[in-house]
């Protein structure tokens, strides 16, 4: 499951390369982990798939480095939001290389969609695989609000 992300990579990379502040997580930084049972925030195993997870542990050190690292200016970061690639309730871990800083506007475009997957998940309706692989859809190929705007003063 490390490379769920994979498929993804080339034709994303290059359409996300154009932007100065990306609005998908950048694939050779944030690939997205899931969590087992070696993590330090490991918990317990979950749902009738017997799940790793991960309890969320994500500093505020941490999320400024992020902010740093995909070059979101200070004045820009109200807008964003620090996300989990996979996200924990699926399987996803703390790791950097599932962390990235989403734009407000385009985590509104998929609202309920995590948390559906994962009443999918913990009623044993939908396989693991299948629930990440539909949230890495959604987050590597975000549906734009018409006329999308980012933020006002800040790089797009």
């Amino acid at each position: 499951m490390q490379g769920l992300a994979s498929t993804f990579i080339f034709t994303l990379f290059v359409s996300i390369s154009a932007w100065a502040v990306p609005y998908t997580p950048i694939v050779q930084m944030s690939p997205g982990a899931m969590c087992n049972s070696e993590d330090p925030d490991w918990k317990e195993y979950r749902y009738p798939e017997k799940i790793d997870y991960c309890k969320r542990k994500v500093s505020s050190r941490l999320k400024v480095w992020l902010y740093e690292r995909y070059g979101i200016p200070r004045n820009c970061r109200s807008y964003y939001t620090i996300d989990h690639i996979v996200p924990l309730s699926l399987g996803g871990n703390n790791r950097v290389e599932n962390l990235w800083p989403e734009h407000k506007s385009i985590k509104a475009t998929r609202q309920n969609l995590e948390f559906e997957l994962y009443q999918l998940l913990r009623d044993g309706r939908i396989s693991q695989r299948d629930a990440v692989n539909t949230v890495l859809r959604a987050k590597f190929r975000p549906k734009l609000p018409k006329n999308f705007v980012p933020s006002p003063n800040c790089p797009n």
